[in-house]
C-alpha cells in the first residue's frame, strides 16, 4: 500500500499520514537494532571500540547509498488521481 491508494484527499489524509509515520518508526528502530547488532559482533570479536564503530557505520553509508540508486526507478511524474465514486 502506497499513501497515493489512500481515500479522496480529505478522507484519507488520516490514512497516509498513519501509514508514513508508520513506515518511518519502524525503519527507524530496524536501522538501530542493525547497527546496535553489527556494532556488538564487532565488539565481540576482538575488535576497539574505536575499530567496532567505525566498522558499523558503513551499514548507514551502503544504505543511503542503496536508497539514493533505487531512487531514479522512481516514476518521473505521479499519475493522475483518479475519482474512486466513479468506479463504483
Amino acid at each position: 500500500m502506497t499513501t497515493a491508494d489512500a481515500m479522496p484527499r480529505s478522507e484519507g489524509a488520516g490514512t497516509a499520514s498513519g501509514v508514513t509515520n508508520t513506515a518511518i518508526y519502524v525503519g527507524t528502530a530496524a536501522g538501530v537494532a542493525v547497527i546496535g547488532a553489527i556494532f556488538a559482533t564487532l565488539l565481540d570479536g576482538g575488535r576497539g571500540l574505536d575499530a567496532a564503530a567505525a566498522g558499523s557505520l558503513w551499514y548507514p553509508v551502503g544504505a543511503f547509498a542503496l536508497g539514493f540508486a533505487c531512487s531514479f526507478a522512481l516514476p518521473a511524474h505521479a499519475r493522475p488521481p483518479h475519482d474512486r465514486r466513479a468506479a463504483v
